[in-house]
C-alpha cells in the first residue's frame, strides 16, 4: 500500500517539476517545431564518484556544443535524415545532464515515500507515476511544438529560433558546469 495524501502531494509536485522549462523542455520544443509531432541518481555519486564527475562535466559539455553547433548552422536546415538512434543519443545526454531530474530524484523522491507502509510498492508506483507524468508533459509540449511548427517555418524565424535555441543551449551547459 501508499499513503495516498503523500502520493497525491507526489503526483502534484511531479507535474509542476516536470513543467519547468529546462534543456530537455526546449530541446524537445525546438525538435517539434522542426520536424512536427510525430518525429535516485545520488547513488551513482556515491558508489561511481568518477563516473559522476564525468557526467557533471560531461552534460555541460555536450549542451555547450549543442548550442554552439545550432548557432553555427543557424537557418541552414538541410533535408538529411537523422537516425533515430541519434536522436535517442542526443536526449541521453541532455536528460541525463537535465538538473530537475537530478535534483527529483535525489532530494524529493524520498520525501514521499512513508516508512508506515512497506518500502516496495511505493518507489515502483512514484517511478511509473513519474514515467507517466513525464510522457503527458512532454507529449504536450511535443504537440504545440509540431502545431506551431507552421507558424515558425519562415526562414528568418527559424534562424531566430535556432540562435536562441543555441544560447539557451550553451548558457544551460555553462550554468550546469558550476552547479555542484
Amino acid at each position: 500500500m501508499i499513503n495516498i495524501s503523500l502520493y497525491l502531494g507526489f503526483i502534484g509536485t511531479t507535474f509542476n517539476l516536470l513543467a519547468i522549462p529546462c534543456s530537455n523542455i526546449k530541446m524537445m520544443l525546438a525538435k517539434s517545431t522542426r520536424e512536427g509531432t510525430a518525429k535516485g541518481l545520488s547513488w551513482v555519486e556515491h558508489t561511481y564518484p568518477d563516473e559522476f564527475e564525468i557526467i557533471q562535466y560531461g552534460g555541460p559539455t555536450y549542451l555547450i556544443y549543442l548550442g554552439a553547433m545550432r548557432w553555427v548552422r543557424a537557418g541552414k536546415h538541410d533535408a538529411v535524415e537523422k537516425r533515430g538512434r541519434d536522436y535517442l543519443k542526443i536526449g541521453f545526454f541532455v536528460g541525463i545532464s537535465n538538473p530537475k531530474s537530478l535534483l527529483f530524484m535525489a532530494a524529493f523522491f524520498p520525501q514521499f515515500i512513508d516508512k508506515a507502509y512497506p518500502p516496495d510498492p511505493q518507489p515502483i508506483l512514484m517511478g511509473i507515476t513519474y514515467i507517466i507524468t513525464a510522457i503527458l508533459t512532454d507529449g504536450t509540449v511535443a504537440f504545440f511544438g509540431g502545431y506551431s511548427r507552421n507558424l515558425l517555418s519562415a526562414p528568418k524565424a527559424k534562424l531566430h529560433l535556432d540562435r536562441v535555441s543555441g544560447v539557451a543551449l550553451v548558457c544551460a551547459g555553462v550554468v550546469l558546469a558550476f552547479v555542484h
